[in-house]
């Protein structure tokens, strides 16, 4: 079962509608989170140029991909 949805998210990764929602969504919510600050406001385009500087946030937006493939998996199944 677990080399199956590890083939199965690796199969996500080459499929480009998928990847472009998934990584459009992880950019949203990385701005949605920092602009739950107050005083603060980001876009998903900022988040991208953010994420070219600041490791945290590319790691941040890293994380909400890994759980977008795997969410895919899941409403798969």
């Amino acid at each position: 079962m677990k080399n199956e949805a590890l083939k199965a998210i690796e199969g996500y990764k080459s499929n480009k509608i998928i990847m472009n929602f998934v990584k459009t969504e992880a950019l949203e919510k990385v701005a949605a989170e920092i602009s739950a600050k107050p005083g603060r406001v980001c876009t998903p385009a900022a988040v991208k140029v953010l994420a070219m500087r600041n490791p945290n946030i590319a790691e941040r937006v890293a994380d909400y991909e890994r759980l977008g493939l795997i969410g895919c998996y899941m409403a798969a199944q």
